[in-house]
């Protein structure tokens, strides 16, 4: 707590300004430095902390957040200091079939036909296919000495895929998987003594064919569902992609005797309706990495096929838990039937609306939108020399867009021109010939020729993009002009009329409006360009 002395000396020093510190300590008995210091400390600005952490402008985070924004409307999004939402890859295809009225419309044809053939859960089937490369783990969190902060473990050399198929119920029940594997013999390490016993084994290249394997993956699941062609009170549903596979004649008929219905999800939406994919194969990947970190721990550093099936049973008993299995359903909205979980889960992978246009246009094309749209608007609103100033406004801002289109175009030339002169030392990948003997001399005549063609199509193409900005600037310019006479007729018909009756005319009325299309040409003939006439324009098609 500070001395109460110090603070009446500051008091009295404060009411006596003349008065020195020093006549302050002799009458309050403080010591000079003590009450001086005291004096400095109040007296300081206090600034915050971090004073060489720069802040931002209104304006740059302004421009900031309108760059975010742009990120993530192209699929991009900002690096991670700046958000916090992390990128998932997904298909290009998937992102733009996110139209909400074709998930309701199949949710309601869904509705009625469950309700129609009187299906229960226990016979509403999911199948699809994952893959798995046997020996990628990828990375672990751990705990390492402090200072270490990076940890390299070994990891197996295998790269061998396997495709399995998998069918889920709604009640929580799995089939025993159908494992699909590279090779032509079956080899007998490969059934090893932890397997169930039910699983099967099919080879890539055994003959079969993408329709072959449907058959023999849904003849698998006919005889592990008892599925049989006289019950009808056990017809199932049978829930799949639109593969070319599911569309056969044999497998829908295979299907239809053995009183199984196919109901096909939309094309590329399988990622938000299949129960698989939403919440099975995620944790079926998991616990296969964890099989791998455990056997690298155990020194089994040449996990292989064998390996893995394995551990297949241990990983399939952590991964179709009935209640990760009825969790799945329920997270796509296949059963309980509900639309809106699949409407929710399909916003997070769609592009944003679009908005409405910003009232501050950012492009010339808004700018003449916007002029346009208030020129019509404005006029009627104003008094008549308001109007007439107002019209000798548009008319000049008019050619002025104009001619600032122009030397955009100039600048992004010349832009280009700097871009094409920094890449031009950079390596190329670009082909000379294909195959055959090749000397020096003649690849640099090839590269020469080839320079020579690139550089003759660069110039058509800018000589057609400066074509189509002047064409489009001229006739801006034209429009602008016929206005401006079109509003000097008027003009001098109200001049006429007033000095015809002998009435003064207005200071508004005094001056003549000014053509921005013939000051354009009587500028570019004093330049040595142009031919001053109004119908030598060369107009194109835009479309």
């Amino acid at each position: 707590m500070e001395d109460p002395i110090l603070s009446d000396a500051r008091e009295w020093l404060a009411a006596n300004p003349s008065e020195s510190v020093a006549a302050a300590s002799r009458i309050f008995k403080v010591s000079k430095s003590t009450l001086q210091s005291s004096i400095t400390r109040l007296n300081r600005v206090r600034v915050g902390r971090g004073g060489q952490n720069k802040l931002l402008t209104a304006t740059q985070t302004k421009a900031l957040k309108e760059w975010i924004t742009t990120q993530y409307k192209q699929g991009l999004g900002a690096t991670k200091q700046m958000t916090l939402a992390a990128t998932k890859p997904i298909s290009q295809h998937r992102v733009e079939a996110q139209d909400e009225s074709v998930l309701e419309e199949w949710f309601s044809k869904y509705h009625d036909f469950v309700n129609t053939q009187n299906i229960q859960p226990d016979c509403i089937w999911n199948m699809d296919e994952t893959g798995f490369q046997i020996g990628i783990p990828g990375g672990e969190k751990v705990i390492v000495p402090r200072g270490v902060t990076e940890l390299y473990t070994g990891s197996p050399e295998n790269r061998t895929s396997i495709t399995i198929i998998e069918a889920v119920s709604a009640s929580g029940v799995a089939t025993p998987p159908i494992l699909i594997v590279p090779g032509k013999v079956h080899m007998e390490a490969w059934y090893h003594r932890s397997l169930i016993g039910t699983e099967q084994v099919l080879l890539l290249e055994s003959g079969y064919t993408n329709d072959q394997l449907a058959i023999e993956w849904l003849t698998h699941f006919i005889s592990h569902t008892q599925s049989t062609p006289t019950s009808t009170s056990t017809t199932k549903l049978l829930l799949l992609d639109s593969h070319s596979s599911h569309r056969t004649p044999e497998f829908r008929l295979l299907a239809a005797e053995h009183n199984i219905l196919l109901y096909a999800f939309p094309s590329h939406l399988t990622h938000i309706l299949q129960p698989l994919d939403v919440r099975v194969f995620q944790p079926y990947k998991h616990w296969h990495r964890e099989a791998v970190h455990t056997a690298i721990r155990n020194f089994d550093l040449e996990y292989n096929l064998r390996s893995f099936i394995r551990d297949l049973p241990i990983i399939r008993e952590q991964t179709f838990k009935p209640l990760t299995i009825t969790h799945a359903f329920r997270k796509a909205g296949v059963w309980p039937i509900d639309c809106s979980i699949a409407l929710t889960k399909q916003r997070k992978y769609s592009k944003p609306a679009p908005t409405l246009p910003e009232a501050v246009p950012t492009s010339f094309q808004e700018s003449k939108e916007q002029l346009q749209h208030w020129k019509a608007k404005l006029p009627v609103l104003l008094s008549s020399p308001s109007r007439q100033r107002y019209t000798n406004w548009v008319t000049g801002t008019e050619a002025v867009l104009a001619h600032s289109q122009l030397q955009e175009l100039d600048l992004s030339i010349l832009r280009r021109q700097v871009e094409k002169h920094k890449n031009r030392g950079r390596n190329s990948r670009s082909r000379l010939q294909i195959g055959g003997a090749l000397t020096v001399d003649e690849a640099r005549a090839l590269q020469t020729e080839k320079a020579e063609r690139a550089a003759e199509k660069e110039a058509a193409k800018e000589a057609r993009i400066a074509r189509q900005a002047t064409n489009q600037a001229r006739k801006q310019l034209h429009r602008a002009g016929i206005e401006a006479r079109k509003q000097e007729r008027l003009r001098k018909k109200r001049v006429k009329a007033l000095q015809k009756a002998g009435n003064p005319i207005p200071l508004q009325d005094q001056d003549p409006i000014p053509d921005p299309e013939a000051e354009s040409e009587s500028e570019s003939g004093r330049n040595g360009g142009g031919s001053g006439s109004d119908d030598q324009f060369e107009y194109e098609n835009y479309e």
